[in-house]
């Protein structure tokens, strides 16, 4: 069985509260991501949350976000880091699924399922300039900071690990470290998908 993870302990600077800002179902922002999970095989969803964060009872009022479990990360120290704060619920030999709280998917969306020898992989979706620009990027089978230009395969939406790759994970890693250390590969997906992680790419999502 698969066990879902969403990233949603970030500092949300740019955009603050954006987990809970509304779709056009009038859901939050969040419950898109869980959605993917649950469409995916997920039979346990992992919400990593900051410290006494209000998440858990605001989704308890909301269809398909019942038996989510919350996992604090105390201090928002990058994706790597949310990643390692999971390690002690999974399996080592657990598939997961991790995508992240403020991303929007079709309702066509699922996780691809794929034998183990695949290893892990992530979303790779080509882009318009305007929006590729802020996102990290797959260039000559690895995977680089967003601010590499010309390219328009961007890590957009979700990445397929094992439990034993949280252990990658490491303090000193970035999320494309991660990426890189664990050998993630690209999944290329061709389905409209939003990162509402700014207020522009939020009026995007609207447009």
């Amino acid at each position: 069985m698969r066990t879902g993870i969403i990233l949603a302990a970030g500092d949300a600077t740019r955009l603050p509260n954006k987990p809970l800002l509304p779709l056009r179902n009038c859901q939050p922002v969040i419950t898109s991501g869980i959605h993917l999970l649950r469409r995916s095989g997920c039979g346990r969803v992992v919400v990593v949350v900051p410290n006494e964060s209000p998440l858990q009872a605001i989704l308890s009022v909301f269809p398909g976000t019942t038996g989510l479990t919350f996992v604090e990360q105390f201090t928002a120290n990058g994706v790597a880091d949310a990643l390692r704060t999971v390690l002690p619920h999974v399996g080592l030999d657990d598939e997961l699924i991790v995508t992240f709280c403020d991303n929007v998917f079709t309702d066509e969306e699922v996780v691809p399922e794929s034998p183990v020898e695949q290893g892990p992989f992530a979303a790779v979706r080509r882009l318009e300039p305007r929006i590729a620009y802020h996102l990290d990027k797959w260039v000559d089978n690895e995977w680089v900071y967003r601010s590499v230009t010309g390219v328009d395969a961007c890590l957009a939406g979700w990445y397929r690990i094992f439990g034993h790759n949280l252990q990658e994970a490491t303090p000193d890693r970035n999320g494309i470290e991660f990426l890189n250390a664990i050998g993630a590969d690209a999944h290329f997906v061709d389905l409209p998908w939003w990162d509402i992680g700014t207020p522009a790419m939020y009026k995007e999502y609207w447009a």
